[in-house]
């Protein structure tokens, strides 16, 4: 049996190196979408199951990456075939926090079919350029009208996380404390998740952009639009330092085209601002910009408490003391204006009240089966402590990767293996790894040049 095993384990060891890592990382993105999409309320055994085998494939896909296996296809192919998955599971469904309008519904399921067809036709065989860039232009476009008519088209999504946004901006505007002034039940009572909350329950980083959207547009979701809008310009930037124009593209649509996207934005969840804050990380260490990359790596951390697991990877990957400071000086100036305000209330509903909410178990994580199948419930430890392992293991393995591309490897290891592994996960938390998936391929030189030590 073992003999069986090592022959079928050298067999598929050569088939991956045939094929590089790229290919691997696009299995990964797209059994993760998988699993997000039947995962996207609670959680599923199936779709757990594709979190592992996506899982799996990422590790595969950095054992090549490190190894600095060629890449045999030409990269347009797989991501082609990755976008064109995309948009199939996009087309299945459009899912949302409650009623949406019938015009937006109609216009994303007859869009993204006919896009789905348009991609392998485009990209796989030779066809003029110009079309292709045309195509190319009426994608984006759609992507960015559906984004831009979403919070008309679904303007009360059933969901907390919208309430709590949408009515602590508009108490910031008022003058009125966000993290003391309580919100509105979005489930009128029906439905308890074992907390109440009393105020706006996110760090501060999250709402200065929302109040500002609200203030603008009228609905603080434009932020997160805006954020998802300048993560894709980010990632064409990003690639087209490394790849063509046609990879470039493919790069951006797969990321406007996650089955995911809509889901996410409908209820204000805050993860595009991690995305853009990221790229601008990653683009400042690509650029040789250690201040923007400091700048916007204090943002990022500033805006969810799960991202101090990334604090050694950043470490790792600037280890000088000014940006270190930097990184740290604009986390801080985040939460003084609040500090300053009411430091209790931000304290108790903007930091501790995560930690203060009860095992869930309906989390999208290895727990959601253990409580489900055996009833074991995780200490409040155990997260922080596959976060810190997984950090500490990942910087190491990464360390001859070029500075951006190590730091980001290590970024979606340690975060999904703090999601799949760690106590609370839910669709959203896995949308960030997927985006990141994507900036990483976007930032992936066609080689990964792994014996070039730390030299961009």
């Amino acid at each position: 049996m073992s003999s069986q095993w090592s022959v079928f384990r050298a067999g598929a060891g050569r088939m991956m190196a045939r094929i590089g890592a790229l290919p691997v990382l696009l299995g990964s993105h797209a059994f993760l979408t998988l699993g997000m999409l039947r995962g996207r309320w609670s959680y599923d055994h199936l779709g757990f199951a594709f979190l592992l085998i996506s899982f799996a494939l990422l590790l595969a896909a950095f054992v090549l990456l490190t190894r600095n296996a060629r890449e045999r296809l030409p990269a347009r192919i797989p991501l082609a075939l990755a976008l064109t998955f995309s948009l199939l599971l996009s087309s299945l469904k459009l899912s949302t926090h409650g009623a949406v309008a019938v015009p937006f519904g109609m216009t994303y399921v007859l869009w993204t079919p006919l896009l789905a067809l348009l991609i392998p036709l485009l990209y796989l065989p030779p066809v003029p350029a110009a079309l292709r860039r045309g195509i190319f232009a009426l994608a984006l476009g759609m992507a960015v009208l559906l984004r831009l008519w979403l919070p008309a088209a679904s303007p009360k999504p059933l969901i907390d996380t919208y309430n709590t946004a949408q009515e602590s901006a508009q108490h910031l505007l008022e003058g009125k404390n966000p993290y003391a002034t309580p919100v509105s039940d979005a489930y009128g009572g029906e439905r308890s998740y074992g907390y109440e909350i009393k105020g706006y329950m996110y760090l501060p980083a999250n709402l200065y952009p929302q109040a500002a959207a609200v203030e603008i547009a009228g609905d603080a979701r434009y932020a997160q639009i805006a954020a998802e809008l300048g993560f894709a310009v980010l990632l064409w930037v990003l690639a087209r330092r490394w790849r063509g124009r046609d990879v470039s593209d493919l790069i951006v649509l797969l990321a406007l085209y996650s089955p995911m996207t809509i889901f996410v934005l409908d209820a204000a969840w805050t993860e595009p601002f991690i995305l853009l804050s990221l790229a601008l990380t990653a683009y400042g260490l690509i650029r040789g910009n250690g201040t923007l990359a400091a700048a916007a790596f204090g943002y990022a951390f500033s805006l969810k408490q799960y991202l101090a697991t990334l604090v050694i990877p950043w470490i790792a990957a600037e280890r000088r003391w000014k940006p270190l400071l930097v990184s740290a000086a604009v986390a801080a100036a985040t939460a003084v204006p609040f500090l300053l305000w009411d430091w209790r209330s931000l304290l108790a509903e903007g930091v501790l009240m995560q930690l203060r909410t009860p095992f869930r178990e309906d989390t999208f994580s290895l727990f959601g089966f253990l409580s489900q199948a055996t009833g074991i419930v995780p200490p409040k430890w155990w997260t922080l402590a596959v976060s810190a392992l997984a950090s500490v293991l990942s910087v190491p393995w990464f360390r001859r990767l070029p500075r951006a591309t190590a730091f980001l490897s290590a970024s979606v290891l340690t975060l999904f293996a703090t999601f799949l592994f760690g106590t609370q996960a839910f669709a959203n938390y896995y949308y960030l790894v997927s985006g990141l998936l994507v900036l990483l391929i976007a930032c992936l030189p066609p080689e990964a040049r792994a014996g070039e030590g730390r030299v961009e």
